[in-house]
């Protein structure tokens, strides 16, 4: 293995989820902070980042072919975004709040179309 190296622009806020891109080198990671960041994974070079929730990033996963990216919060929303430009083409709330926690966890799923979600409210969801 590597020697672990610190990304350049991480943040001091906590990292709660990281997805791989299956293909172009880069790391995505869901922030504390309400953000999310991309970095190269050769360099360790922040490549982007932006604000993608108005709570806490909990969990991001990129779809199998690379072109969409899912992250969700503690805002209840679960949101899609194109990966190479950037912008969000979907947005729907997932889930109820629970003592200031909300959705926990997003992936794709590897073969099919649909997305599964689950949160702080004891529940498992499916979108298609």
């Amino acid at each position: 293995l590597p020697h672990p190296r610190k990304a350049a622009g991480a943040s001091n806020e906590s990292c709660n989820s990281l997805a791989s891109h299956p293909s172009n080198g880069t790391v995505v990671a869901g922030y504390s902070d309400k953000e999310i960041r991309i970095f190269d994974v050769h360099t360790g070079s922040l490549l982007h980042h932006m604000t993608t929730h108005i709570e806490a990033v909990t969990s991001v996963t990129i779809d199998p072919s690379g072109v969409y990216l899912a992250t969700v919060g503690h805002d209840c929303s679960l949101r899609i975004w194109n990966i190479e430009d950037k912008s969000c083409t979907q947005e729907m709330t997932a889930h109820q709040k629970k003592f200031d926690e909300a959705i926990l966890t997003v992936a794709f799923h590897p073969s099919q179309t649909f997305i599964a979600t689950g949160g702080s409210d004891s529940t498992i969801k499916l979108y298609q």
